[in-house]
């Protein structure tokens, strides 16, 4: 290679990255565990369930549990969410109930996993870092630790048949 010319660039891999509002704060979760993302309706509410579930619905056929994501993560209160970002998992149907979604873009991975190293004090597990992107400041979510607290929120009184 003469010294005129350079290397040949190496494209940066890249996830698709959602961004939503919630409890007045940003977040950023990967596109590949999301299923779905439908715009609000009325939740049947569950009684006796945990303050964050604020009901289920019924979507295609399957029962999600919609569980308002402001309260599951302590930032405050939100309405009840005008959108739902259903989200992919096998071992349960869920939706989080979210203020309004920001958009869709492709973030390099690097930023993603150097968002990981931030500090996270007093946040829940699931929220690993902070994602400066683009001017935009939001808290990453780790998707697997997400579904694992919703899936270990207690159940109604009573439990459930099944």
């Amino acid at each position: 290679m003469s010294s005129g010319q350079s290397a040949p660039q190496v494209e940066e891999e890249k996830c698709r990255t959602l961004f939503f509002h919630s409890g007045g704060e940003l977040f950023a979760l990967a596109v590949s565990s999301v299923e779905e993302i439908v715009v609000a309706r009325e939740w049947t509410p569950v009684p006796l369930a945990p303050s964050s579930v604020v009901g289920v619905v019924n979507h295609r056929g399957e029962i999600y549990t919609i569980v308002n994501f402001a309260r599951l993560t302590g930032i405050g209160e939100d309405a009840e969410g005008e959108v739902a970002v259903f989200l992919h998992r096998r071992e349960m149907s869920v939706g989080i109930a979210v203020h309004s979604i920001d958009g869709i873009e492709w973030v390099p991975r690097r930023l993603l996993e150097q968002s990981a190293a931030s500090d996270g004090k007093g946040q829940p597990d699931f929220l690993h870092g902070i994602l400066d992107f683009g001017g935009k400041m939001a808290n990453v979510i780790d998707p697997e630790k997400l579904a694992g607290t919703i899936a270990r929120l207690p159940e109604p009184a009573g439990g459930q048949d099944g």
